[in-house]
């Protein structure tokens, strides 16, 4: 199993999608595996909305401008993501998708066999191990990329 370091927001608990602050050090340059969804994240009354791999901030403005996504939002969409070896990123992507069924697939995925891999959520909590990100509301911030021109 591969054992993954899900990244939650410190004093919050779960990353709300359109709050999270896309110029953290944690989120810049940083490559992962991503799950975003809806409900909670401490039950099984959760919806996994995608699944997928890229460079975080990417993800994160692409989700906050995908259509779908945004029709979803209700109540809150939740983030989270994990760095991973290279080697490990096509089958616990995979894995994830097989397992957790998202309401939207993506249209790249890995032609790979899956590993299988910790879930951020699970019975068993304290065994998981989770990285922290300084959460800081961003509701209110234009969280659009600047462009040099």
């Amino acid at each position: 199993m591969v054992k993954i370091n899900w990244f939650v927001c410190k004093d919050v608990g779960w990353c709300d999608l359109y709050k999270i602050d896309i110029n953290n050090k944690s989120v810049l340059n940083t490559y992962c595996i991503y799950i975003a969804w809806k409900g909670s994240g401490v039950d099984s009354s959760r919806t996994v909305l995608k699944i997928g791999q890229g460079f975080v901030q990417e993800v994160i403005i692409n989700l906050r401008d995908d259509s779908e996504i945004s029709s979803e939002n209700k109540h809150g969409i939740f983030f989270t993501w994990a760095k991973l070896p290279n080697y490990h990123l096509n089958g616990v992507e995979v894995y994830l998708n097989h397992l957790l069924k998202p309401k939207f697939k993506s249209n790249d995925m890995p032609d790979e066999s899956s590993k299988v891999a910790e879930l951020p959520w699970s019975d068993g909590e304290d065994s998981l191990s989770f990285e922290k990100l300084d959460y800081e509301d961003n509701s209110k911030k234009n969280n659009s990329m600047e462009l040099p021109f």
